[in-house]
């Protein structure tokens, strides 16, 4: 049995050096390296047989890349070309001539552009090999010649794979224009590696915050002060507010943009601003929770803070203690969830009506009463209507009440036809399945 034909009895690999045909593959191998006249008649130049060379040749180029090592001493440029199409890296352990040879050379690249690495050092210097090398793999750009790392077109090529190539750029490109705006689409971290002077060119830097307002961390000093170039990095990116000046995070239209974009800017901006009813008002209506950067006035506005809870309940715990103790306010705050409860005044725990209203949207809004409050019969049925186990919010003498009990069976009664009918629906092909699956097999239990 000849080796592609071990190869393919074994389902394509050939696990060791012991397996069937491969000693006679190696034994052929060995006789053509060590005759000085050439391949033996009735073989080709790999040293096979023609029988296992056709076999081999025949055998789908996927296969081809399990063949060990010592095979490729012996390869014809046909056969390396068909390997390498399917597993570039292959090329490690082809001889020489074939690691010399162009072609062979571009077919590994672009299947692998790492196979630079085995090529004749000579391909690291031509442009079309490592061109066809980055852009299969932009780590191979480390491979290439230092003349190759200062052209831009060689560069652009791995940049367009990952920007990540540019570290590898000669100074020269690292103030090229173009080439780093095509890599901040990619990630603004590539201006880590840019030059000061690009990072000083205006026109650069008006060009890459709108793109990516975070650009502009990477400005000089005196852009960072450019209002313009400010503006258009906040509309893109708000956050990018921390890095300009402290005249510009005073400045009312440029926070204004910059909260309209994120929130989270207002961290940034200057102390009276956050007193600045505009500026705080667009900030709660895209978080609630901005409030916390409020001042302490505009904490104490009833306007702002409706607004801020309705947008998020959680807010709530960012008003003022005598907002937090308004009915009205904390309702607002409880419409999504009773979690915001937690920060509303104690005293409300033994207002009837204000629980009653709070119960009716969140039955877990219960456990904020207080004890007497917890055993108001009205209270208790609205919660247990809403699910049965509220009952373990009533204190513990009054969880006997048949009233209570009948309510709570009632409620766990709606709870299980709801699950039915939801999950129900969804399991009972699976359930038919089940049922079929554990029905007895006649041809089990009949002997």
């Amino acid at each position: 049995m000849g080796y592609s034909q071990a190869l393919l009895h074994h389902g394509g690999r050939l696990m060791s050096d012991t397996a069937p045909g491969w000693a006679e593959l190696k034994s052929e191998s060995q006789h053509c390296s060590s005759s000085s006249v050439g391949p033996a008649e009735g073989s080709n130049v790999s040293g096979l047989t023609n029988a296992s060379y056709a076999s081999c040749m025949s055998l789908d180029s996927q296969l081809l890349s399990d063949y060990p090592p010592e095979f490729w001493l012996h390869a014809d440029r046909d056969l390396a070309l068909r390997a390498l199409a399917n597993d570039g890296m292959l090329l490690e352990h082809f001889p020489q001539h074939l690691q010399s040879d162009r072609e062979v050379v571009l077919c590994a690249v672009r299947q692998s552009g790492w196979a630079l690495k085995f090529a004749n050092q000579a391909f690291r210097s031509d442009k079309e090999v490592v061109i066809e090398a980055v852009r299969r793999s932009w780590v191979a750009i480390q491979l290439a010649a230092a003349s190759l790392l200062a052209d831009r077109d060689v560069v652009m090529a791995a940049t367009l794979v990952s920007w990540q190539a540019l570290e590898y750029a000669r100074p020269p490109l690292r103030q090229d224009h173009g080439l780093f705006l095509e890599a901040i689409r990619q990630e603004v971290l590539v201006l880590q590696f840019a030059s000061e002077a690009l990072c000083s060119q205006r026109d650069f830097m008006l060009e890459a915050v709108k793109v990516d307002g975070l650009a502009l961390e990477y400005a000089s000093e005196d852009l960072k002060e450019d209002r313009e170039i400010v503006m258009q990095a906040v509309q893109h990116r708000g956050i990018a507010l921390q890095w300009t000046s402290p005249q510009l995070c005073a400045d009312a239209e440029v926070v204004l943009a910059a909260v309209i974009n994120n929130w989270l800017a207002l961290e940034h901006a200057d102390d009276a601003l956050k007193a600045s009813r505009e500026i705080m008002g667009a900030a709660v209506q895209s978080n609630g929770e901005a409030l916390m950067f409020a001042s302490e006035e505009l904490q104490s506005n009833r306007e702002l803070v409706i607004a801020a809870v309705r947008n998020n309940g959680q807010a709530l715990s960012f008003a003022s203690a005598e907002l937090c103790a308004d009915a009205a306010v904390v309702l607002e705050a409880l419409k999504e969830s009773s979690e915001p409860l937690e920060h509303a005044a104690k005293e409300l725990g033994d207002d009837r009506d204000f629980v009653l209203e709070c119960v009716k949207l969140d039955w877990k809004a219960l456990r904020f009463a207080s004890d007497t409050i917890r055993g108001d019969r009205e209270i208790v049925l609205e919660a247990l209507k809403q699910d049965w186990r509220a009952l373990r919010l009533v204190p513990e003498h009054l969880r006997g009440d048949g009233e209570f009990v009948v309510e709570a069976q009632r409620s766990k009664v709606r709870a299980g036809e709801a699950w039915r009918g939801n999950a129900g629906h969804l399991g009972m092909r699976q359930q038919s399945s089940m049922r079929r699956y554990n029905r007895p097999s006649s041809r089990i239990f009949t002997k």
